[in-house]
């Protein structure tokens, strides 16, 4: 059901954010126990008709009826930890990991982070009005450049660089120079 079972998703989340860890199910079916533990601890179960959230956090929890899916609203960094999912069925008891890191927001020097689900997608805004002689370059890891436009010009997306990481994915807004990056994966996270 999900493939590498040794494999743990990353999630980076700013406090005071949610964040949905998803199950990769797309229907439960009425026999299926769906649990979610926190650093051992139970801390959410679908099993039939019954939902459970324990805890101190159960106020936040929210569990999707279809999926399982497990969404935590405005989390705090107590929240923080390995995230485990076990599913048992008939077709055995597949395990899925998360490690789950809420920080604070350490904006600062004119930097934003942002927080991103993989495969979500992502506006990365300018925040400044745009001139008629003005250019917009956006750089990977401070060296990349990715993509660029001049006002009134034509756009020009480097998506192959650097080793095709982006490849279909950069769109830049003609209007305003928003870079908009589709199914974020964790290489391509960074310094933009």
């Amino acid at each position: 059901v999900f493939g590498d079972a040794e494999k743990v998703e990353t999630v980076s989340v700013i406090e005071g954010d949610s964040v949905t860890l998803h199950t990769g199910v797309t229907d439960i079916q009425s026999s299926d126990v769906i649990e979610w533990r926190l650093n051992g601890s139970r801390i959410a179960k679908i099993s039939g008709d019954s939902i459970i959230t324990e805890g101190p956090s159960r106020d936040r929890l929210k569990l999707d009826t279809l999926t399982g899916d497990l969404k935590i609203t405005n989390i705090r960094t107590t929240d923080s930890g390995e995230y485990i999912l076990k599913i048992r069925n008939t077709r055995g008891s597949p395990v899925k990991t998360f490690s789950v890191s809420a920080v604070n927001d350490p904006s600062f020097d004119g930097v934003t982070v942002v927080s991103v689900t993989e495969g979500d997608s992502v506006v990365l805004h300018t925040d400044t009005e745009i001139l008629k002689d003005d250019e917009i370059l956006w750089r990977f890891r401070g060296k990349d450049v990715i993509a660029k436009m001049k006002k009134d010009e034509d756009i020009s997306i480097y998506d192959d660089v650097p080793d095709g990481r982006f490849r279909h994915r950069l769109q830049l807004n003609h209007q305003n120079g928003y870079l908009i990056i589709s199914d974020i994966r964790s290489k391509t996270s960074g310094l933009y």
